[in-house]
């Protein structure tokens, strides 16, 4: 059975950038689906927080209070470590708000939840266990074919969003590339239970010249998410993992446990061949993947959803052009590709191997214990996130006199 009227607009995927859509168009009373094959909202750790810019976006929709509520509490204080040395402590809850904090520590579980209270407060709600299985487009709409928990069923809407992360099944049916590089498998994470005694009100990061190590507290899954850089390759394992903490943090006699999910991760820089064809767009990772010590992936998938949301809806409604949706591709890769420039270096330091990934760590060892900390070049990077539309077609270019 068809659905012939069934909303303008089927979105994808219930992450933040699908959410953030969602919370766009209901305020914008535009009538919209969103679907999401998981049984609930993403548990995995995955980000750690997002800076003043992406709460300045969200408060447009009234959302930057609510993830202020629901940020980590107390707030976690960062410490690095240069071998035994104390090299960098940075208090996130120290930076005068202006008019938000320069860096939110809130893990990606607890801003999904937000988003989809928020929508749920806008009479809407996400139809989980609902994947899409492929898609037609025509001159006056799409026609989806999902999955309901094994019943197929049939969704047709003007248009179809895809914010269904780096292998989107929507990009995957439109036949688009997904373009870039990938690093080596150089980190390996963990979310688990640890037997000692650290604070969890600290973000603790230790390097030595093989390398480093980080453990936060997540709050939500009472667990630590654990990183190590790992220079040998191979698959992870929580004995492995065990090894390279211990060497890094110089305490022998930590163990984890119970972990709730262990993985490599791959460092990648990847963006799609086309972020619009006709009747459906991309959003987050299904348009880019980001390899960045500036936290920008959840950032750009929440400054997709609000640039592409409002076109949408002026759209939709007839009160703009459907040229103006085009501004969405422009204006959304030129930011892509500012980003790629800024941090292709890290992705390249990345992709060393052997001897030269060695020497490179040593040397960055080096640095860090006796000039600037890894986290200060971080935390100044991040305080450069900033919008610039100013070459958008959209954007009227009056010269200065």
């Amino acid at each position: 059975m068809v659905n012939r009227v069934d909303g303008d607009v089927l979105i994808v995927g219930a992450g933040p950038g699908g959410l953030t859509l969602a919370n766009y168009l209901a305020a914008c009373g535009i009538s919209f689906r969103v679907i999401d094959s998981l049984p609930e909202p993403v548990r995995d750790s995955r980000a750690h927080g997002f800076g003043a810019r992406t709460l300045l976006a969200l408060d447009m929709l009234g959302l930057a209070e609510p993830m202020l509520a629901a940020a980590k509490r107390p707030t976690p204080v960062l410490r690095e470590y240069y071998g035994t040395k104390l090299a960098a402590e940075l208090d996130f809850a120290a930076s005068t708000p202006d008019p938000y904090p320069r860096i939110l520590p809130i893990f990606q579980q607890r801003v999904v939840r937000v988003l989809d209270t928020a929508l749920a407060e806008r009479g809407h709600h996400v139809e989980w266990l609902t994947g899409l299985v492929t898609f037609k487009m025509d001159h006056e709409g799409v026609t989806a074919e999902v999955d309901r928990n094994g019943i197929r069923d049939t969704i047709r809407t003007k248009w179809i969003v895809g914010c269904d992360g780096g292998r989107s099944t929507v990009r995957r049916t439109l036949g688009v590339e997904f373009r870039g590089e990938t690093s080596g498998l150089r980190f390996w994470g963990c979310e688990c239970d640890l037997d000692w005694k650290l604070s969890p009100d600290i973000w603790w990061t230790w390097h030595q010249r093989d390398g480093l190590a980080s453990a936060i507290y997540n709050d939500f899954s009472t667990k630590w998410h654990v990183m190590v850089l790992n220079l040998e390759g191979g698959e992870p394992s929580l004995e492995k993992m065990t090894v390279l903490l211990r060497r890094r943090s110089g305490i022998d006699t930590v163990q984890l446990s119970n972990p709730a999910w262990i993985r490599p991760v791959a460092l990648s820089q990847l963006v799609a061949d086309r972020f619009l064809t006709g009747r459906a767009a991309l959003v987050g990772d299904a348009n880019h993947e980001f390899s960045s010590v500036a936290g920008q992936g959840l950032h750009f998938a929440i400054e997709d959803a609000l640039n592409l949301g409002w076109k949408l809806a002026l759209t939709i409604s007839g009160s703009a052009a459907p040229s103006l949706l085009q501004t969405y591709e422009t204006e959304r890769r030129e930011r892509v590709e500012d980003v790629f420039r800024k941090t292709r270096f890290i992705g390249r330091m990345f992709k060393l191997t052997g001897r030269s990934a060695k020497v490179l760590w040593a040397t960055l060892y080096f640095v860090g214990k006796r000039f600037s900390s890894l986290s200060a070049v971080a935390a100044k990077q991040e305080g450069q996130l900033q919008t610039d539309y100013g070459k958008s077609p959209i954007v009227r270019q009056i010269p200065l006199r």
